[in-house]
């Protein structure tokens, strides 16, 4: 599709294509702009989760990061080269800035420690004036083209800004989590005495936060000069600044809290400039801060020491799918948007959002409640067939198929929800066998009905042309609602009443004398379930014309149910993969298996169902499941002993120590010695502190 087509197609889409448009140049900006900021904020989250203080000089450091690439430039050299420099000329300034100004002061006063900072602020901005004036210095990196999205041009430094700067980010995260250095960074932050008595060298760690800090603030020179290619003294002054409030918003000492509120910010800051507000957009940004101040004053993932319980609050794996989603979502929008997809592969993606909301909604019920459930089909035929026909009337007054869309999202989850709690009531006197065949009945029920009415076609089908949108803007809007509903449900499960409902699916007597109300828990997850299924089902509606009820018969509820097998019986990203892989290999299989070939892939569906099932249940089968597991190849690679001896050898892992009694082992403390010393590391660490 080329950019004729991609303008064609908005104008056709009216006022809401110009929205698309100028909304997507703006969040793209706002990301761009975000990135920047959290880089900025991850070095003063950092050097404050560890060093346990306020670096106002970070921001300075962007300064000297920009004049590096400056000085660089006029030498005719490559931009890579420049930007290499500028990592190195950043990284020595803070370490120099640390070894001088900042490791005098250890120990101090934290006012003590803010003046000084200020100080050499003050000083980096001074040396900066005299060498090269008060005056801005212009010069451009590289001519980076534009790309049209949606009819929106994105500057090609603004797409790469987004994806070095989740890279730098992501490097991060696996650098604190993964690395002795990391674990070292842990140690100090959770007590640096006690680090210090394991034998870390604790002067060494800080400055090593504040060389990673600066090379990060380096990064964050590039990146706002490609926005604004010049520099001035004081640079590094209001990003600085900007990225602090987005420190704290996030959480100060959070590396998750700076990436978001960093982004947060950008955001804001970019729908504020293209609003008749623009000129309080700086306002609005510290009114922000104040008011996460009052509300939250440890800010949205902060705590009272968070790089202690770092490995605890943050876990990749709850954020991969969102990570991976938000970054699907994006590059199909490029993709499509520069014509490198085929058409009928656009027009496929509203149906793999759907098919994502239809596993992880029938994983709740399976998964969680561990209830088998062979009718949610049925409740995405309640959403199609009401939510369109409420649609297709509210299109006879609101001129606008986006908005009736909106409405009947809301009205086909209502009305589905209805459906579930009318079907969850047997679930409270039936389970098993019996509940599928309860839930199996109420699919073909529902079928029936739709079949019969006239209001809906009858056999014919309800025929939603008028209300049909769109594939590209289906398809946004879609992938967005299964962003949304992915973190209601995984909310849920993380949540105690996620901890309830798994209660009750492993015992459901004992979830009761423990005083969990059952009743509440099932009707609840079945309700939750249908209403999302609902919303399958009008997103179904608004795809595909004439809604016909052939479509949601039991073999499609079996399909639901074998992604959920395949991807994993509770696994919300297992559901995804799944639902994304079988919908793509029905899309290629469907001019192939044709008339009474398309029964080999219901045949295949149903051998697949079963081997998996016997594969993950069978007791015969579980020594080689454990064997052939991901969990024991990774174990087996990294395999590494927690013998006492070896812990001696890695003084980082000292907190892999069980007990008083092996840290005394195996620091070989002599308690009982006359003179009372501490023997071999503490002495060590002792002479070292001495010094």
């Amino acid at each position: 599709m080329n950019t004729v087509g991609d303008e064609i197609f908005f104008s056709d889409c009216g006022l809401f294509g110009e929205f698309i448009m100028s909304f997507m140049s703006i969040l793209i900006d706002g990301l761009s702009l975000g990135a920047v900021y959290a880089l900025i904020a991850l070095g003063y989250t950092m050097v404050y989760g560890i060093a346990k203080m306020l670096n106002f000089a970070h921001g300075d450091i962007i300064m000297v990061g920009a004049y590096a690439i400056y000085s660089t430039l006029m030498l005719h050299v490559h931009p890579f080269i420049a930007i290499g420099v500028s990592v190195v000329v950043c990284t020595v300034t803070g370490i120099l800035v640390e070894k001088l100004a900042y490791k005098p002061l250890r120990g101090a006063s934290p006012l003590a420690v803010l003046i000084t900072a200020i100080g050499v602020s003050n000083l980096l901005q001074g040396i900066a004036q005299l060498a090269y004036g008060s005056t801005s210095r212009s010069f451009t990196i590289y001519d980076f083209d534009t790309v049209k999205i949606f009819g929106a041009e994105i500057s090609v430094g603004t797409i790469l800004t987004l994806i070095v700067g989740a890279v730098i980010m992501a490097a991060l995260q696996i650098f604190v989590m993964k690395t002795k250095t990391g674990r070292a960074m842990l140690a100090v932050s959770e007590d640096s005495g006690a680090a210090r008595l394991m034998g870390v060298n604790v002067d060494k760690i800080i400055m090593i936060t504040f060389a990673i800090g600066s090379a990060l603030a380096a990064f964050a020179s590039l990146f706002y000069i490609i926005r604004i290619p010049s520099t001035t003294p004081t640079l590094g002054s209001m990003p600085g600044i900007k990225a602090f409030v987005a420190a704290v918003i996030g959480g100060i000492g959070s590396i998750p809290g700076a990436m978001i509120g960093g982004i947060l910010l950008g955001i804001i800051e970019q729908i504020c400039k293209n609003t008749p507000i623009a000129s309080y957009t700086t306002a609005i940004e510290f009114a922000l801060l104040i008011l996460i101040l009052l509300v939250r004053p440890v800010g949205l993932l902060g705590k009272r020491n968070f790089f202690s319980n770092y490995k605890k609050q943050f876990k990749i794996k709850y954020y991969i799918n969102y990570i991976v989603l938000a970054v699907f979502l994006v590059l199909m929008i490029i993709l499509s948007s520069t014509g490198i997809l085929s058409r009928s592969f656009v027009n496929l993606l509203p149906k793999i959002a759907y098919s994502i909301i239809l596993a992880i909604s029938l994983n709740l019920v399976v998964g969680f409640l561990g209830e088998l459930s062979l009718g949610h089909a049925g409740f995405m035929c309640v959403g199609a067939y009401l939510g369109c026909f409420i649609s297709l009337q509210l299109h006879n007054v609101i001129d606008n198929v986006t908005v009736c869309f909106l409405i009947s999202l809301v009205c086909g989850a209502l009305i589905a929800a209805v459906f579930g709690f009318i079907i969850g009531l047997p679930a409270l006197r039936l389970k098993g066998d019996y509940l599928a065949i309860v839930t199996l009945a109420f699919g073909e029920i529902v079928r029936n009905v739709f079949k019969n009415l006239p209001w809906f076609g009858e056999a014919m089908g309800l025929k939603t042309s008028e209300i049909k949108m769109p594939a590209k803007e289906l398809f946004i809007i879609s992938f967005i609602l299964v962003i949304v509903i992915l973190a209601l449900i995984q909310n849920l499960i993380r949540s105690k009443h996620g901890r309830a409902i798994t209660a009750i699916r492993d015992n459901e007597i004992a979830a009761k004398a423990m005083g969990i109300n059952v009743t509440f828990y099932k009707l609840f997850v079945f309700v939750v379930a249908a209403a999302f299924a609902g919303i399958a089902g009008v997103i179904y509606g608004h795809y595909v014309t004439p809604i016909t009820y052939s479509v949601f018969d039991f073999n499609y509820s079996i399909e639901i149910l074998v992604m959920v097998v395949i991807g994993g019986i509770g696994s919300m990203n297992g559901s995804i993969i799944a639902a994304t892989l079988i919908t793509y290999v029905n899309f290629l299989l469907q001019n192939k298996l044709s008339g009474n070939l398309a029964a080999v892939r219901l045949l295949v569906y149903a051998l697949i169902l079963i081997l998996v099932i016997i594969f993950n249940n069978a007791p015969a089968l579980k020594p080689l499941k454990e064997k052939l597991s991901i969990k024991a190849f990774v174990s087996k690679v990294s395999k590494k002993s927690k013998e006492p001896h070896v812990v001696k050898d890695d003084d980082v892992q000292w907190n892999r120590i069980e007990s008083k009694i092996k840290m005394d082992e195996v620091l070989s403390v002599d308690v009982k010695n006359s003179d009372g010393a501490i023997a071999e590391k503490g002495d060590r660490a002792s002479t070292k502190e001495g010094k």
